[in-house]
């Protein structure tokens, strides 16, 4: 999920504490923000898979290590490596699907390149 507000927005109570909210998900929030989301009621509940856009972070796929920063996109990390050029890179701890190129990467999913490709 990207929120774009820099503002935590209030949750209705009746969304209580983002209830369709699972542990292999990702909040992206504006660069400057996660501070501010951290101590925000029902935000704060989810420290763990809130990231801030621009962060330097570490995605490992197939057991090979590529930085890249939160908010980048599998075009942007591919332009980057082309030996990750023309694979099909796999979310492959729950859902056993090929990512989309516009896809921002989750720091919180495992992936691979499928066998198939």
């Amino acid at each position: 999920m990207i929120v774009k507000c820099t503002t935590p927005p209030v949750l209705k109570e009746d969304y209580g504490d983002f209830i369709y909210i699972y542990d292999d998900s990702t909040i992206f929030v504006p660069q400057g923000t996660k501070l501010l989301y951290l101590s925000a009621t029902s935000w704060s509940n989810h420290g763990d898979i809130i990231y801030e856009i621009g962060e330097a972070a570490t995605v490992t796929v197939n057991g090979v290590n590529y930085n890249y920063t939160i908010g980048e996109t599998w075009e942007d990390l591919i332009g980057r490596h082309t030996e990750l050029s023309g694979v099909e890179i796999m979310k492959t701890e729950y859902y056993n699907e090929v990512v989309t190129m516009d896809e921002p990467i989750s720091p919180k999913i495992q992936y691979g390149i499928s066998q198939e490709a």
